[in-house]
């Protein structure tokens, strides 16, 4: 049973790494790494020069949440044990500069 839980979980996160694009990946390092959960407008405020479009802002949280890697509660978003898990996993992104605004 054991197995068959990590083959499982061994093919979602290499499916994830697929699906994620690299930003995506980014936003969840940011999370991850920070001290406690933050607020939906603390990220905002943070990304907003990186990622200028609302909209795709709300889709990369929408992303993670779907697939489980962060929660809400209320107006803050935490990293959920398995984003965690799916990081460690993963290991480090490339250490490329990020994205720079228009």
């Amino acid at each position: 049973m054991l197995a068959e839980r990590a083959r499982a979980y061994f093919w979602e996160y290499r499916y994830l790494n697929y699906f994620l694009v690299l930003g995506t990946q980014r936003v969840l390092d940011w999370l991850a790494s920070l001290p406690a959960p933050t607020t939906v407008g603390a990220f905002d405020t943070f990304w907003q020069p990186l990622i200028p479009s609302a909209e795709q802002r709300r889709t990369i949280l929408s992303v993670l949440e779907s697939h489980n890697l962060i929660f809400f509660r209320g107006e803050l978003i935490e990293v959920s044990p398995k984003g965690r898990e799916y990081i460690q996993w993963r290991g480090p992104l490339p250490n490329l500069p990020p994205p720079q605004a228009p």
